[in-house]
């Protein structure tokens, strides 16, 4: 892999596991934009690797690198006798200092793995929800968590956020005037995606990964009244499938609905097409998340047709792109009919507006500037 110039590389810290995600922002990057960057993909679970190595093949690119359990950084930490306290607090900092990597914009939720990174006071923060973590009512929440992630804010250069709610959320707790709102630039292939001519089934799906298997379970609770529905989980990724605590999860989603209705899980990883195919087969997705998770699943699911069911600040994005969207909280007391019919006019609008509300090319200028400002703070 090329050698860094890090005084015009603009580097890039991804979770490898968002591989949909992930697979359709970098290219977008690449295609797009004037500066040069590098990559650095965050993995630990297998077959991944391969996936990014041929995603990378294909775009003939070569300025990227691999974090996890088998990639050089940590290598470096292992070899260089990294002790257990340095990692707990910041475990790549070795290796970031001895490749002298402090541009970086990390995109990730709020959780404790920004913590690695409260050393480099040059980093930029792309934020991907979870900002109810930013306060807590308990008190020894202040020296868990609270101080550290308002240290590791304070030290960024800049924050991006996805969604209004969570820009408000950040100016809100601290005050700053350094939150950048811009939704990510990634090339939508809306093309690729092809409505049925039929929507007159009884699939249902809610997402989207099983990071929010509590979510999950309360919407099943919701859902219990009804029957003759053929409901599916995405499970795919974010829990151990052999763990105890997924197993027992899943029985009780068939005791609660199972008795009425038919029940499926995906797990399964599958390539953008296969993906877009099998999401094309359903007739509502269901997000039961209060916080920002899932954005492209939900704007496949719009631009498919598909009727879907949100809340918080997932409903709050779609909704102010005037989207024809549903809330979640309506689903209680919700008749089998009212939960599948969606008028055909709303289902048509939803289609043509997808492709100009959630265009990657509005945002593309807007992280170019971030990109410049980021290398501008560094001169």
């Amino acid at each position: 892999m090329m050698e860094l110039n890090v005084n015009k590389t603009i580097n890039h810290l991804f979770r490898g596991s968002s591989w949909l995600l992930v697979s359709q922002i970098i290219p977008t990057i690449i295609k797009y934009s004037k500066f040069k960057h590098h990559f650095i993909i965050n993995i630990n679970e297998s077959g991944l690797q391969e996936k990014y190595d041929t995603l990378f093949s294909n775009l003939g690119y070569a300025d990227y690198e691999y974090w996890g359990a088998l990639s050089s950084a940590n290598k470096y930490v292992t070899q260089n006798k990294v002790n257990f306290f340095a990692k707990l607090r910041s475990r790549y900092r070795a290796y970031l200092s001895a490749k002298k990597m402090n541009n970086i914009i990390i995109h990730s939720e709020m959780n404790n793995s920004i913590f690695y990174f409260l050393h480099t006071s040059e980093s930029a923060w792309c934020c991907w929800g979870n900002t109810s973590q930013i306060k807590h009512t308990k008190w020894y929440h202040f020296f868990y968590k609270d101080f550290w992630y308002k240290l590791f804010l304070d030290r960024c250069k800049m924050i991006i956020t996805l969604t209004d709610l969570d820009k408000k959320a950040f100016e809100d707790a601290y005050g700053y005037s350094k939150i950048i709102l811009s939704s990510y630039s990634y090339i939508y292939d809306f093309k690729a995606l092809k409505p049925r001519e039929k929507y007159s089934g009884n699939r249902v799906l809610i997402g989207n990964n099983a990071c929010y298997l509590e979510e999950y379970l309360d919407i099943a609770m919701k859902l219990a009244h009804l029957q003759g529905l053929d409901l599916t989980f995405m499970c795919s990724y974010g829990v151990n499938h052999e763990s105890i605590y997924y197993q027992n999860w899943r029985k009780n989603i068939e005791e609660v609905l199972g008795h009425k209705n038919k029940i499926s899980f995906w797990t399964n990883n599958l390539s953008l097409a296969d993906y877009n195919k099998e999401m094309s087969s359903y007739d509502v997705y269901i997000c039961p998340v209060k916080r920002q998770t899932g954005l492209g699943a939900l704007t496949t699911a719009i631009s498919l047709g598909i009727k879907c069911y949100c809340i918080g600040v997932n409903y709050d994005y779609f909704k102010k792109k005037e989207l024809n969207i549903f809330s979640c909280l309506d689903l209680s007391d919700i008749t089998e009919a009212s939960l599948l019919n969606f008028d055909k006019d709303m289902r048509q609008n939803n289609i043509l507006l997808s492709s100009e509300k959630c265009s990657c090319h509005q945002s593309v200028e807007e992280w170019e500037n971030i990109y410049s400002n980021l290398l501008k703070n560094l001169s």
